[in-house]
This record gives C-alpha cells, structure tokens and sequence, in this order.
C-alpha cells in the first residue's frame, strides 16, 4: 500500500483533500469520495507517526482545529448547537458530546475520539 514518506507529501495530501472536504458529501462524485476517503487515510496514518497530538481537553484541541482551519465558532453552530451552547462548548463549559464529536471528526477529518 502506499503511504506518505515526507512532510512535503504530507502537505500535497493536505492541499488535495482541502477542496474535496469544502464540498458538501452529497455533491462529491464516487471517485472524490474515494479519493478523499484514501487520501485521508494516508494523512491520518502520517499525522500519528509524526504529528502526535498531546493529551488536551477536547474544547482545547477543537480551539486548536478552528485556530489553523480559519474557522469561527459560527461556524460550528450548525453542528454544535446554538451560538451560547457553541461558546460553552468551545470555551470548555460544556463537554463535547459523542455525537457532537462523531460530526467534528468529520468536519476536521480526525478521530472523534480526539475532542472527548
């Protein structure tokens, strides 16, 4: 199976899948899904050999994914909720849901796993 062997590659692999993760999943062709779907794979197993991700609260790593995503908290509202319960979340009033993890993990293409 191929992989990636240099954070140049790593950073090609990121550059490809960004227009396919701004698509909504229903517009994306089966080939894009399965480019994506490969693609992220390859990522994921790069960024856990050589971008292992400190143990941190969940609301700390989603102000992490928001931080180099360029993103804004309502951004996040239609998955997360209202803006007050999105800040509560963010800020770490409120915990991160599994649910709520399931759709951040789809969103920043990482484990769910990561924000509980």
């Amino acid at each position: 199976m191929a992989k990636i062997v240099s954070e140049t590659e790593y950073n090609q692999t990121m550059k490809a899948i960004e227009p396919l993760i701004a698509k909504p999943e229903a517009s994306l062709s089966l080939e894009e899904a399965r480019l994506l779907d490969l693609l992220s794979t390859l990522a994921e197993a790069w960024e856990e050999k050589h971008h292992e991700i400190p143990e941190a609260p969940g609301h700390r790593i989603l102000q992490h994914y928001l931080e180099i995503r360029g993103l804004k908290q309502a951004d996040l509202q239609s998955i997360l909720g209202s803006r007050g319960v999105t800040s509560e979340i963010v800020n770490g009033k409120r915990t991160i849901t599994k649910q709520q993890a399931k759709a951040l993990g789809a969103l920043f293409n990482v484990s769910p796993a990561v924000f509980i």
